[in-house]
């Protein structure tokens, strides 16, 4: 049976630069479309939840747990991990978890760096903190963010650690996100998905603030067009996408149930710095 992971990075608006304690539409007005469109059509999803929305956006972030979502770790404040040493980063994430243990209940089983910018000593850092699995890197070359040519598109353990990778874009090898696959439009990714062949896994991201048509507070220029260019139809490109799944024989699920059901041997994979 071939796998479909949605999963959704809950942060504060402009990827994390807004701050917590102020108006945050994609939380607040967003997300409960998200929940409500997994809801209609039956999506099983894993939310990487960042700390600081604590306690302001409690109520929110229980809903997610209530729907039958997984929550999972985003970091304490979506700080970047490249500006901290693994002393500070073990604090940060065990922070976190023990946040959303105190506060909702939850164990947070699987993490994911903010930007996917994070490194081996890092994942090393997961790993002995007593994580289950990870999701920050992405198959593929972002400059300024990522460099892992060289791994594998499916699951494969790091030591202890489960990785289980971000998704490409067949041909044009960018990520799988909301945002691109609504850049390049929906009918051009379905065109290239079709004319590739259908990987047994696959995981998507999007944050809620990539469907807020008018993003708050200030920023740069290049930033605001992106966001202005792209968020027409980000709605749309969400429904048709989980549809086209579906349509594809694709089970959509979480990712802690894909990496328990995933059959990986033991050894780590290198990564390019």
């Amino acid at each position: 049976m071939k796998h479909a992971l949605l999963t959704v990075d809950v942060e504060t608006d402009w990827g994390g630069r807004r701050k917590a304690d102020s108006v945050n539409k994609g939380i607040e007005e967003e997300l409960p479309y998200i929940m409500n469109l997994f809801r209609k059509n039956k999506v099983k999803a894993t939310f990487f939840v960042s700390g600081n929305l604590l306690p302001k956006y409690k109520k929110n972030i229980l809903d997610i747990k209530k729907q039958g979502h997984e929550i999972a770790s985003h970091g304490l404040n979506h700080s970047s991990l490249l500006q901290m040493t693994k002393t500070m980063f073990i604090s940060d994430i065990v922070a976190c978890r023990d946040l959303f243990a105190k506060e909702l209940e939850t164990e947070l089983l699987g993490f994911r760096a903010p930007q996917f910018r994070i490194g081996k000593e890092h994942l090393d850092a997961i790993s002995s903190s007593g994580f289950f699995y990870d999701s920050s890197l992405v198959k593929g070359t972002l400059p300024g963010r990522y460099s892992n040519a060289s791994i594998g598109a499916e699951p494969f353990k790091i030591g202890k650690l489960i990785e289980i990778p971000v998704s490409q874009i067949p041909f044009i090898r960018i990520p799988m996100g909301l945002l691109w696959m609504n850049f390049i439009s929906f009918p051009v990714f379905r065109l290239l998905f079709k004319m590739s062949k259908k990987p047994n896994m696959l995981v998507m991201y999007m944050h809620p603030f990539d469907l807020v048509a008018r993003k708050s507070g200030k920023s740069g220029i290049l930033l605001s067009l992106w966001y202005r260019f792209r968020q027409k139809k980000a709605r749309r490109t969400l429904e048709k996408t989980i549809f086209f799944l579906k349509s594809e024989g694709y089970k959509l699920t979480t990712m802690s149930d894909m990496a328990r059901l995933s059959q990986v041997q033991p050894g780590s994979q290198s990564l390019s710095s």
